[in-house]
This record gives structure tokens, C-alpha cells and sequence, in this order.
């Protein structure tokens, strides 16, 4: 991965260090506020209080309408809006299972972060609300004492106040030995703060209270993935990607994990079925793409997937190392 190929060699170690160095799967760390606006927090929560799920789209608009900003949920049922300047707003939530939702607020210009908080409804019929395939019966029999413990700590990680966090989340195991999502962000923060065997060891136990959680499947394949277990990795992907369907993350970390291990073409396959779902936090999947391509030699097929990537995400502190590859790409194929 030298010479020529350089670029690639950046832009795949990039790839691996944000998918698969630091298991963060319970929250992603909101940006510091911009100096040209407030930073706006917005929760989104079910009718018993609980957090909503992945993937729900959020709009924010001015009170006529015009859009500021567009996120999806992360799976804390948040989203950030960075950089907004003072004033009254809209904010509408929108899903394939909710209801829609609206409101409005203001923001004051005295400010530096503004924290909202809106509660959605579930549509009678249809799909469950998620992008889980099936909720498991150990999440079905969570006691609503363990439920009060771990939004807690939900919304202390939403603070950033870590070690409240950790004392509400271990406060509901102790309550509920099977909550899985639990262990998992107990997991999560020990990894948070550099203490990587300790959060192998809680995403271990989240898989042994609750085989079925895709999060801690997914974030233990990330921690034998930095041991070199790639045959291992790849069965707890697979299983977090059929648990949840529609979720982009374990198919992209999946795609990684089996180009790794030199297995092409079924990369490739998943590499293409994360841009078929919401996956703005894994654009990453089009350089993967792009990469098996380009050794397949395949250059219009690869050009594409980084021509996608920088639609996607023209942004992206990769973006000018893929426009120089895009470049580099279409000045061989002439």
C-alpha cells in the first residue's frame, strides 16, 4: 500500500480507527460549541419515557418552515445541531413507525447549549419501532426500576457526567441481571476511558445476560478485532446484522472485517447493502467499495462509490484525499 496506492493506505487506516479502534456504540460524543452559535441537543423519547430508537429523521426549522438542519437519531434516540444562531424554532421528527411529531422552542442568545426535550408516539399498526428485527425476552422483562436507572445514566452520558452515568447503569444490573444494553454501556465507558479489558469483559457480560443485543455483539466483535480475531469478529457481526436489519453499522464494520480477512467479494456485497439503509455515520462503506473495486480493476465501479462518498459526506476530513484518488482514478481510465 504504497507508492500510487498511498492515498488508499490513509484512507483505509482511517476507515479502521472509526470503525473498529474504540467501541462506542452506546453514544457519539457531541461536537464543543461553535464560537458563530449555540449547540441545540435534542432528546427524543417514548410515551413511558424511555429512549426512542436509531434512525428517526429530525428536522429543524425556522417557525416558517424553512430547513436549518436534518439528523437522524443516534442510538440514544439524540441528535446534535451545531452553530445555530438565537431564536424561535421548529423541530419535527419523522419515521417509518412513529407518528409525526412537532414542536417548537426557543433559543436564547445567552446560551452556550440548549437542550430539548420531545416525546413521540408509536404507530398502531406496522413494524416494531426500531431498526431491530425482534426485541428479546430479556429486554421484554427489563423491571421499569432497572428502566428509571438506565435513563438515568442515559441522560447523564448525554451530560457527559460519565461517573453518574456508570453508577445508574451498574445501579440497573444489580436490579436486573439480564439487562444486556446496560452491561453494554457499562462496557462503553470503560473503553471510554482507556480501560480496554475491562470493557471486553462487559460486552462479554452483556452477550451472556443478553445473547440478542446487537449493540454488545457488535462492540465485542470491535474488541477481537483489535486482538486480530477476525474469523471470531465476523460471526458476532453477522449475528448483530441479522438481529438488526436495518441497522447500517454492524453491515459496515462487517464489510471491514471480511476485506480484511481477503474475503472480497462478500465485502463488496455488505459494503453496497449499507448504502441500501440510513447510514450518514458510515459513509466509509463507499471506500471500502471503492477500494475492492480498484483491485478487482474495476474503475468506473470504484469512481462511482467515491463519487457517492463525497455527495455523501463532502465534509469529511477524508474528502480531499478522495477527491485526489477520484482524480488519480479518472486520469488512468482516459
Amino acid at each position: 500500500m504504497q507508492s500510487r496506492c498511498n492515498f488508499r493506505a490513509v484512507i483505509f487506516l482511517a476507515a479502521i480507527w472509526a470503525m473498529c479502534s474504540s467501541p462506542v456504540n452506546a453514544q457519539r460524543s457531541p461536537s464543543r460549541p461553535s464560537n458563530r452559535g449555540i449547540e441545540v441537543d435534542i432528546r427524543l423519547t417514548m410515551e413511558d419515557s424511555r429512549s426512542a430508537p436509531e434512525q428517526i429523521r429530525v428536522l429543524l426549522m425556522t417557525t416558517s418552515g424553512s430547513i436549518v438542519a436534518d439528523r437522524f437519531t443516534g442510538s440514544l434516540g439524540n441528535v446534535t445541531f451545531s452553530g445555530i444562531p438565537a431564536g424561535n424554532y421548529r423541530v419535527k421528527a419523522s419515521g417509518m413507525d412513529i407518528e409525526d411529531s412537532e414542536t417548537t422552542f426557543y433559543v436564547d442568545a445567552n446560551d452556550q447549549h440548549h437542550f430539548e426535550t420531545m416525546q413521540i408516539k408509536m404507530k398502531t399498526t406496522g413494524q416494531p419501532s426500531s431498526n431491530r428485527g425482534a426485541i428479546s425476552a430479556a429486554e421484554l422483562n427489563i423491571p421499569e426500576k432497572a428502566h428509571k436507572e438506565f435513563d438515568k445514566g442515559i441522560a447523564n452520558m448525554e451530560q457527559k457526567d460519565f461517573g453518574e452515568a456508570e453508577k445508574h447503569f451498574t445501579k440497573a444490573t444489580e436490579i436486573y441481571p439480564q439487562y444486556g444494553a446496560a452491561f453494554n454501556n457499562l462496557g462503553v465507558l470503560a473503553m471510554r476511558a482507556g480501560h480496554n479489558e475491562d470493557g471486553k469483559r462487559f460486552f462479554e457480560t452483556a452477550l451472556r445476560a443478553d445473547g440478542n443485543n446487537p449493540g454488545a455483539n457488535v462492540n465485542f466483535a470491535r474488541c477481537l478485532i483489535m486482538e486480530g480475531n477476525i474469523p471470531d469478529a465476523e460471526q458476532y457481526l453477522q449475528k448483530a446484522s441479522t438481529l438488526a436489519p436495518r441497522d447500517a453499522e454492524p453491515l459496515a464494520v462487517l464489510a471491514n472485517t471480511q476485506m480484511q480477512a481477503g474475503q472480497l467479494d462478500l465485502a463488496l456485497d455488505n459494503a453496497r447493502r449499507v448504502h441500501t439503509l440510513e447510514h450518514q455515520r458510515f459513509t466509509v462503506a463507499h471506500l471500502i467499495a471503492a477500494r475492492i473495486l480498484e483491485s478487482k480493476n474495476r474503475p468506473d465501479e470504484a469512481a462511482a462509490e467515491y463519487r457517492l462518498f463525497l455527495k455523501e459526506a463532502p465534509d469529511s476530513p477524508k474528502a480531499e484525499n478522495v477527491r485526489a484518488a477520484l482524480q488519480s482514478l479518472e486520469n488512468r481510465v482516459k
